[in-house]
């Protein structure tokens, strides 16, 4: 009986320090990822191209100047043409500055919203 309960012991902290260590590995990720520039810089841009949409008229033209994006991407090995796309069934931009993941952001404007990056430009046309 008695081994039967230092076993039981010994088994309930094994699996305490196991899913602690578990808790903490995927905090410090979480930490890592949360705190990378890529991720700051995804919510940006998303964010900023979202609030322009929505204010913008219709028939506007916008060009914002993402060289520090650009330069993020090819770091990343990401093609300049993949870092801004937009979901049009859902009104949603979606900003990449690497490979996997990437941020995506709603805007409520019903305009047709198409993007051309032109060297460090990014032009936004809002039909």
């Amino acid at each position: 009986m008695k081994k039967n309960k230092k076993a039981k012991i010994v088994m309930e902290t094994l699996i305490f320090l196991i899913l602690n260590l578990v808790f903490f590995v995927v905090m410090l990720i979480f930490a890592y990822s949360s705190g990378n520039r890529e991720f700051v810089y995804e919510q940006t841009l998303a964010k900023e191209i979202a609030l322009i949409i929505d204010n913008a008229k219709p028939t506007t033209i916008v060009s914002l100047d993402i060289t520090e994006y650009i330069e993020i991407a090819e770091k990343n090995e990401q093609p300049i043409e993949n870092i801004v796309k937009f979901n049009k069934e859902e009104n949603r931009v979606e900003v990449n500055l690497k490979k996997k993941g990437g941020y995506s952001y709603q805007y409520f404007s019903d305009s047709e919203v198409s993007v051309e990056t032109e060297k460090n430009l990014l032009s936004i046309y809002i039909k």
